[in-house]
């Protein structure tokens, strides 16, 4: 039989309300609990900067939500289509 460690679902209770009551047992995975918080503390500190590095790419929001299909099909249809030297000029 294998035994393997579980992460409690809530956090578990160190000391008993009662210093009395002799029935209360310390849950044994404690550390798992400490060590899985400790990890997610880490986790979400080390993403905090990447918030600012998103902000950089603002300025190319409206090319990112260009529809490429959409955007070619405007150009190739209508009154004004545009000519191969058009096209190079715009890119």
């Amino acid at each position: 039989m294998l035994k393997a460690p579980l992460r409690p679902r809530d956090e578990p209770k160190r000391k008993p309300d009662d210093p009395n009551n002799k029935k209360f047992l310390p849950d044994e995975n404690i550390w798992l609990w400490d060590s899985f918080s400790a990890i997610r503390n880490g986790l979400e500190k080390s993403i905090e900067p990447l918030y600012e590095y998103v902000k950089t790419f603002s300025k190319f929001e409206g090319e990112n939500k260009l529809n490429p299909d959409k955007f070619v099909k405007g150009l190739d249809e209508g009154e004004n289509q545009i000519t191969a030297e058009g096209l190079r000029n715009d890119i």
